[in-house]
């Protein structure tokens, strides 16, 4: 009577010991960051649903809302092409007050001859670019820009130039990376 009554209260203590472990590692472990290429702090983000969307762009090519948009996207997307003059599309976005590393994402579709969406500073060098080649709607995420406290920060459209030709864009975030 003695032994089962020490077994009993040892698998008591037993399935508590099992309880506690799992509801704290619920707790407590489900806390930590999940992993994210793109981070979790938004720098920048545009969805293009209006041309008031497109406003504070400065283009030099055609850019033009086109209904026809990713998943997840709303309706509308912008359409970029242009000519020699490049980028066909930019905006420049508030410098940070700190030095960082910043990831973009995007979703692209090659209409003809593709085009390419661009991450850096107002004078375009070590730009971090993502070439948007596929034909039918695609998620991009482009490589690790380092940015440099208080340098510009502008975010380049191209598509076309010497030879014609168009992209969609749309759902456009640059973040931080974790």
């Amino acid at each position: 009577m003695v032994f089962k009554k020490q077994v009993r209260n040892w698998m008591k203590f037993l399935l508590s010991s099992i309880s506690f472990v799992i509801i704290f590692n619920c707790v407590f472990l489900s806390c930590e960051k999940s992993f994210s290429p793109l981070g979790s702090e938004i720098v920048y983000a545009q969805s293009f649903e209006s041309p008031n969307d497109f406003s504070d762009w400065d283009e030099f090519g055609a850019a033009s809302m086109k209904k026809d948009a990713p998943p997840g996207g709303g309706t509308w997307s912008v359409q970029i092409s242009g000519g020699c003059i490049v980028p066909h599309a930019y905006v420049d976005i508030e410098p940070l007050s700190y030095d960082c590393e910043l990831v973009f994402s995007f979703w692209g579709k090659n209409l003809f001859n593709g085009g390419s969406v661009s991450l850096g500073s107002d004078d375009y060098k070590g730009d971090t670019q993502v070439a948007v080649t596929d034909k039918v709607w695609r998620y991009y995420i482009s490589t690790v820009y380092n940015y440099k406290k208080g340098q510009p920060l502008r975010l380049s459209l191209y598509s076309g130039g010497y030879v014609p030709g168009a992209m969609l864009i749309d759902m456009i975030k640059i973040k931080l990376v974790d």
